[in-house]
């Protein structure tokens, strides 16, 4: 007997049954464990006994009778699992009662207990069966788009030839040889189309794009499909004619999935809102003797949308360097009209100064002579010169007292003015320098 025959088989108990199928096989080393359940192949996960065969394999008993099976030496998966049960023509009901259910005797007949009144006790020898090891033959039938059969001559003749309304079913020597749209037609929907549901198919589905249709099953080849219709499904059989109502399948699409999903009865998938990309349809069928098929593959490519194709990309980043650079423009014009406008208060502050300092200017020389005046401008304060030669002109105005109070405040000074004035004329014409002004003098 082989070590993994040798191997201890251990299960979680309550009341002597297992909660859930966790098969833990203890190998060599005590600390390698493995988990097996419904994704493995066992037909539930309710393991209520487990037993050891003298030929290496294992049996468990379940709510969906009893099953063999040959771990790998890896122990990494379940190999020629086999199910026993009402379903598949066994008189064996749920294995899921009392305490060592299981027994193989000496002529390795099993004996095994039931959940079921009728048959409590099952006697049952698997040498006895006759086992077909030969796998099934796996063949995809058809695709859909967006859940609808889409008559994929149909597509491929409208780039070639118009729409008739009576297709010729008969050649030259009139034998009946019906196109193979019409002949696809009648597979998919029971009968032929007309002009109005071709021309509507054609109008839905005209943007798929594929190179051919394969013979037989018509299936399309290279298949791109629009990223509005990304919604695939795929219809397969596997052709068994020993008990076909237990065959199994599972599948994959790789780049969508990432394992291959459960084990299923299901001969049909869709797969809906897949993104852009390439993608690979991997199925595979499992024979009513537990015998597996090589998957068979299908290929297929999804388009972007329009917003992520490379010249939507190629628009958003014109569109954002043009947008950039409308801002740098607006920008630039905005500092160059805050520049003049701050040139122009500039210039006209600078007018105002020029005027106030004019004026200043004016009011300095009207006081002190232009020598003073220029060296108080430049020192802030004014030395003290020695003149040798200087006369000196003191002037007044006689009964001035007297005539302001005659006089209102606007006459008397409009008469200052234009004495003041005058004065300052004569100064100016005869090169005199007037010293100071106080009051009337």
């Amino acid at each position: 007997m082989s070590d993994l025959a040798k191997a201890s088989v251990l299960a979680r108990k309550d009341s002597s049954r297992n909660t859930a199928a966790e098969l833990e096989i203890l190998g060599k080393s005590p600390s390698l464990f493995k988990t097996f359940t419904t994704k493995d192949g066992l037909p539930d996960n309710f393991v209520c006994h487990v037993l050891q065969l003298e030929d290496g394999r294992m049996a468990i008993g379940t709510n969906e009778g009893i099953t063999l099976f040959l771990p790998t030496d890896a122990l990494s998966q379940l190999r020629e699992i086999e199910t026993y049960n009402t379903s598949n023509g066994f008189p064996v009901k749920a294995v899921n009662i009392g305490q060592n259910c299981l027994f193989q005797d000496s002529k390795g007949i099993l004996w095994l207990g039931t959940g079921s009144q009728k048959t409590a006790l099952v006697r049952f020898n698997p040498e006895a069966l006759r086992k077909d090891l030969d796998p099934p033959t796996l063949i995809i039938e058809s695709i859909k788009i967006e859940d609808e059969d889409i008559s994929w001559h149909n597509l491929l003749s409208a780039r070639n030839e118009p729409l008739k309304e009576k297709p010729s079913l008969f050649d030259s020597i009139g034998v009946v040889r019906a196109p193979a749209h019409i002949v696809e037609e009648v597979f998919l929907f029971g009968s032929e189309m007309n002009t109005a549901e071709r021309e509507a198919m054609r109008q839905r589905f005209g943007n798929l794009q594929f190179d051919g249709v394969t013979p037989f099953y018509s299936l399309p080849i290279h298949l791109v499909i629009p990223y509005e219709h990304n919604q695939i499904g795929f219809e397969f059989v596997a052709i068994e004619t020993d008990r076909p109502s237990l065959v199994k399948y599972q599948y994959i699409l790789e780049g969508y999935d990432k394992d291959w999903n459960p084990i299923t009865h299901q001969s049909n998938v869709r797969f809906g809102n897949i993104h852009e990309g390439s993608y690979t349809f991997k199925i595979k069928a499992q024979s009513a003797n537990g015998v597996w098929s090589e998957p068979i593959t299908y290929s297929f490519k999804v388009l972007p949308p329009w917003y992520r194709t490379w010249w939507a990309y190629l628009m958003y980043a014109v569109s954002f360097f043009a947008v950039l650079f409308l801002i740098i423009k607006w920008r630039e014009q905005r500092l160059r009209d805050e520049k003049t406008k701050l040139e122009k208060t500039v210039e006209e502050r600078t007018e105002e100064l020029f005027i106030e300092k004019k004026k200043s200017d004016d009011l300095l020389l009207n006081i002190l002579p232009e020598e003073i005046a220029e060296e108080l401008k430049v020192k802030g304060s004014s030395e003290a010169q020695l003149i040798n030669f200087v006369t000196v002109l003191f002037t007044d105005f006689r009964g001035f007292t007297t005539l302001s109070e005659k006089l209102s405040p606007k006459e008397l000074v409009k008469d200052l003015h234009f004495c003041f004035s005058e004065f300052d004329r004569i100064c100016e014409k005869y090169g005199i320098e007037k010293i100071k002004t106080i009051g009337d003098s």
